[in-house]
């Protein structure tokens, strides 16, 4: 690996260190609201509000499913 691609690796890493907080803080902020908003929904289609927190409780790809995804490399 020459010095050209070593400096760029570096950069980009660490560019990519100092945006994921952020990344990650956003995703966990719109899930949030993809959440309530289908609860929400199930609640207005005349599912019981009891049924509802409990199938959102279940909605798909929270920030651990993700992670253990990640380090698992599947």
């Amino acid at each position: 690996m020459d010095a050209g691609n070593v400096v760029r690796t570096i950069f980009y890493s660490s560019a990519l260190l100092l945006r994921a907080p952020g990344m990650l803080i956003k995703y966990k902020m719109k899930r949030r609201g993809a959440v309530n908003t289908f609860k929400r929904e199930m609640i207005a289609c005349g599912v019981p509000v009891q049924e509802a927190e409990e199938l959102a409780r279940g909605y798909p790809f929270d920030l651990g499913d993700l992670m253990s995804l990640m380090r698992t490399g599947s």
